[in-house]
């Protein structure tokens, strides 16, 4: 009876806003609050949301950029990082189009698909780095290993664990947005920042762009895990590790 009624409840209300891997940090904030968070507090004073559906990679690399030049002597002629100037200025024509959430106008510009795969993501942020003249050591792409699953958790792990410690480096996932949200209409890639990692608790806070339906929120480090190296988030599923100088 009690499953009878609670089908009936999500056919009259409707499905919960977020699934059993997403609570929004809005209901759970202790760690922020007691916690350094380096990056959360580099990160979040830039946090954008997307512009269209095909523009989370640029909405993270607005968030990102402008984050990261909390190190760089800057003056009053230096404007902040907008969606727009990256796609006129930080970035190229390809990227421009692949953003663009208008799959006519990106296929008249020679971009068959839209969006971006985390290599390329990688690719676009070296060049906007350059650009901006901001130093760093790596942009590395971390590919899961599929053939050793539990090996590539303890690496990302590991990477989490490091990334909390100061606000040198940057964690950017490319993840089936579906299975932490719990939204059937999310099961496709999506790329977000990682705020922090409470690794007492194992959770990973994402900073999803999607800012129309989510605010941030936490996910457990084992769905984080599963959504990043599921292959409907990218043909060769993976994240990317920005370390900088």
């Amino acid at each position: 009876m009690k499953v009878l009624l609670f089908f009936i409840s999500l056919l009259a209300f409707g499905a919960p806003k977020y699934g059993i891997n997403a609570t929004p940090l809005s209901k759970k904030n202790d760690f922020i609050r007691k916690s350094p968070a380096p990056d959360y507090w580099m990160l979040s004073p830039y946090y954008v949301g997307q512009d269209n559906d095909s523009s989370c990679s640029a909405a993270t690399l607005v968030t990102l950029l402008n984050g990261v030049r909390l190190s760089s002597e800057l003056t009053q002629k230096d404007e902040l990082v907008t969606q727009a100037s990256l796609r006129e200025k930080f970035s190229d024509e390809k990227y421009k189009f692949s953003v663009c959430g208008d799959s006519a106008l990106a296929l008249a510009n020679g971009v068959a698909q839209l969006g971006v795969s985390v290599k390329r993501f990688s690719e676009v942020l070296k060049g906007a780095l350059d650009k901006l003249k901001i130093k760093y050591h790596e942009v590395k792409v971390v590919e899961i290993d599929h053939k050793n699953l539990k090996q590539s958790q303890k690496q990302l792990e590991s990477i989490l664990n490091e990334n909390e410690k100061s606000n040198r480096d940057v964690v950017v996932l490319n993840f089936t947005q579906g299975i932490l949200t719990g939204d059937e209409e999310g099961m496709i890639g999506h790329i977000a920042l990682v705020g922090a990692y409470d690794a007492k608790n194992k959770m990973v806070l994402i900073l999803d762009p999607d800012r129309k339906w989510y605010e941030p929120y936490w996910s457990p480090l084992n769905a984080v895990f599963k959504a990043v190296s599921d292959s409907r988030s990218d043909p060769k599923p993976g994240y990317v590790y920005l370390k900088l100088k």
